[in-house]
């Protein structure tokens, strides 16, 4: 299985899982960030590309023509600076390059993110929390890519991913430090290389538990509807999923027209619509 790692230098946290996805006996390219012109070719076993969609787009490609065209990536770029703004503008750059050279077979990709959500009273930052929206429009666009978010704890002012400072159990990546990379990079790995993947499109990973978001469903408080029996409603952004489910729930409940207002001009007919 070919693996692509994006990672920065010297960070133990990606060393570490390159390492045991070697034991394992992967075929692991470690991608670092290029600096200038310090772009290199397919040929060099750890490559150096820019954060642009058309140079990482022409990696891809190259890496197709080897036959070695990654089934799964570990995308840690987005922890060097969690909360710049390159962050996201990096990720998305990914994204676009793999939209433009998806190919039959499918690919997952594990965004690695620092302080993305709360599961305590860490903090959170802006910046982080847009990447697990970004990873799930980027799986709607390209249909053959499966993408999903590990997060691993809060973000201070000086803690950095292998950092002790303002790490805990409930808001940071490990308990003691350096001496659980190894641990925490099993763990990240043991999320990436299963057969068949774990479902789940987020993680949020806290000392030794592992969390997922669940939804509880609110039902509306009983008595009359506001819809009007027989009347017409225009569902402004109606041609998306929420869109849909709504006009089709309004349909379902009376006999009354809806119409279905997009960003853009669709045209498309469904039961019980007139657009």
């Amino acid at each position: 299985m070919h693996w692509l790692v994006f990672m920065d230098e010297k960070e133990p946290v990606a060393e570490a899982i390159c390492a045991q996805l070697d034991e394992q006996g992967q075929q692991v390219r470690r991608i670092y960030r290029a600096q200038d012109n310090d772009s290199t070719g397919v040929e060099h076993p750890d490559m150096r590309v820019r954060a642009d969609a058309d140079e990482l787009a022409a990696t891809l490609r190259d890496l197709a023509e080897r036959e070695e065209f990654p089934d799964r990536i570990v995308y840690l770029w987005s922890l060097r600076r969690p909360e710049d703004v390159s962050a996201y503008t990096d990720l998305l750059s990914l994204a676009k390059a793999l939209t433009a050279t998806a190919r039959p077979e499918p690919t997952g990709l594990w965004v690695l993110t620092r302080g993305a959500v709360q599961v305590h009273q860490e903090q959170v930052h802006p910046t982080q929390a847009t990447l697990p929206g970004l990873t799930l429009v980027a799986a709607q666009e390209n249909p053959q890519l499966t993408c999903r978010v590990i997060d691993v704890g809060g973000i201070s002012d000086t803690a950095g991913i292998s950092d002790t400072a303002g790490i805990s159990d409930t808001a940071g990546i490990s308990d003691t430090g350096p001496g659980d990379t190894p641990a925490l990079a099993g763990r990240i790995v043991a999320e990436c290389s299963q057969r068949r993947p774990a479902v789940d499109a987020l993680v949020a990973l806290r000392g030794r538990h592992r969390w997922v978001p669940s939804y509880e469903q609110v039902l509306p408080p009983a008595g009359a509807s506001r819809l009007r029996a027989h009347g017409v409603y225009v569902v402004t952004g109606g041609l998306g999923r929420i869109g849909r489910a709504l006009a089709g729930h309004s349909t379902g409940c009376w006999t009354r027209q809806s119409n279905g207002s997009g960003a853009s001009t669709v045209s498309c007919t469904l039961p019980g619509w007139h657009t």
